[in-house]
């Protein structure tokens, strides 16, 4: 029994269909927000790996050190804790706002722009000097995106855009705002 050429066509140009399509991103899409970075993390656990080993080291011969090194982990965990993990949240929760936005879900836009805004801010109150300034600054950004996505979805993308890339650059320049000596 012999495949009819039809066939053959018919089978390359669905695949060829099928490739260019996926190929290709939403109309409208930024695919540069899908390209994230978390070298931050592996900064943080980096560090704190080292610090507990050089504790480990020092245990028995001189405690005292191990001691300032298990300090030095607990800070880092800490500022992880505190700074970065939320971050990391906010950031998650903008780039949500921004998928729905082109879903045409302006409700869930609102809510996760809400959301984010809601850990900005318990952030701001435990912070002081330039990390607070910055993410002072990110909340202020956050409440932008929400009211635009209020007033004009349509508008509201070009907004939320520029607030994923300034969440990213927090991220990344971290050590910078808080630790900035």
């Amino acid at each position: 029994m012999r495949i009819p050429k039809a066939f053959h066509l018919t089978t390359l140009l669905t695949c060829a269909g099928m490739v260019w399509g996926c190929d290709r991103s939403p109309e409208g899409w930024t695919p540069v927000l899908e390209q994230t970075s978390t070298v931050f993390l592996e900064t943080e656990t980096g560090r704190i790996s080292e610090r507990v080993e050089a504790a480990l080291d020092h245990l028995r011969t001189d405690p005292g050190q191990a001691e300032a090194a298990l300090r030095e982990a607990k800070a880092t965990v800490d500022h992880l804790q505190g700074y970065y993990l939320p971050l990391l949240r906010v950031r998650e929760r903008a780039y949500n706002a921004y998928r729905y936005l082109y879903l045409g879900d302006e409700t869930q836009v609102v809510e996760e722009l809400g959301k984010a805004q809601e850990t900005l801010e318990k952030m701001v109150e435990d912070v002081e000097g330039g990390a607070f300034l910055e993410l002072l600054s990110l909340s202020e950004s956050v409440a932008d995106a929400r009211i635009a996505a209020l007033a004009d979805p349509e508008e509201a993308a070009p907004i939320l855009e520029s607030l994923a890339r300034r969440l990213d650059l927090a991220l990344l320049k971290g050590d910078l705002i808080i630790n900035p000596g």
